[in-house]
């Protein structure tokens, strides 16, 4: 099982990737999350137009693409993911908005350094196939979130293009599968009963334990600011493996690490890994 894969009792996850290091959701992202030894990482999945599995965490490609001033797409810079093709998404600038940001201050302090800006310029949307080729490879764990597609005509079969790619991995250890929608996590569990799942939450949830239980779920995947002594016992105490994000404090995230908190997600993995 996922979490029983590596043998340290805390652990570290690389939040889409050492995204204050390189883009988020690339391969470079990936690489650098290796590189600095982060036990996992965690990344986003939607369906393209043409039901390819894409690693991206927006609804649309404003923020972390070049869609904008594309030359053949800037007509579509308000469309959702799902709303182009493999082909469309793979033909976009994926990095270049990095360094026009600096989101992180990491190229002003010198962590990102001029001649790191070739490779990241070179960054594009990755298949959720392709990332995973790499992180195999390197027997790198990856905790994928499935984004909501409640609404769009990838709702009904996202968790069966995802599970089909899965299984053909034959390596069900090596994935968390995560969600805020709560019913894909109950069709990964009917596809797969020893797949690892993991309910996300952004504000507290009334009667938790047992509506875990009733999704079958080994973890629960909970935003920084809910997380109080209390609800980390009971977690603890039922069974169920705690991940909070995004903890970009080592102050805190270390407080956390040695409560009842089995991972945390964060955007800097290397200072946690120093």
């Amino acid at each position: 099982m996922f979490f029983q894969k590596n043998s340290r009792s805390r652990l570290i996850g690389a939040h889409r990737g050492l995204r204050s290091l390189a883009p988020e959701n690339t391969l470079l992202a990936l690489e650098k999350a290796i590189a600095a030894k982060a036990d996992f990482w965690e990344i986003d999945v939607q369906l393209s137009l043409d039901d390819e599995l894409m690693v991206v965490h927006d609804e649309t490609l404003l923020r972390t693409s070049d869609i904008a001033k594309h030359p053949q797409l800037k007509d579509k810079k308000k469309d959702r993911v799902d709303e182009l093709t493999c082909e469309e998404l793979q033909m976009l600038d994926a990095g270049t908005w990095f360094i026009e940001t600096d989101p992180f201050g990491t190229i002003k302090s010198k962590e990102v350094c001029e001649k790191d800006f070739k490779i990241i310029k070179e960054q594009k949307i990755s298949t959720l196939e392709e990332v995973l080729t790499v992180a195999l490879e390197n027997d790198f764990p990856t905790n994928i979130e499935i984004k909501d597609h409640t609404g769009r005509k990838g709702d009904g079969y996202i968790v069966k293009k995802l599970m089909e790619l899965l299984e053909d991995a034959e390596q069900p250890e090596m994935f968390l599968i995560s969600s805020f929608n709560h019913t894909y996590l109950k069709e990964v569990k009917e596809y797969s009963p020893y797949m690892a799942t993991a309910a996300l939450d952004a504000e507290p949830r009334e009667d938790l334990i047992p509506y875990l239980h009733s999704l079958g779920v080994a973890a629960y995947n909970i935003r920084e600011g809910i997380v109080t002594d209390e609800l980390l016992a009971s977690l603890r105490h039922e069974g169920f493996f705690t991940s909070v994000w995004t903890v970009n404090n080592k102050i805190d995230g270390n407080k956390l690490l040695e409560k009842n908190v089995k991972s945390i997600i964060t955007d800097f993995p290397q200072y946690f890994l120093k």
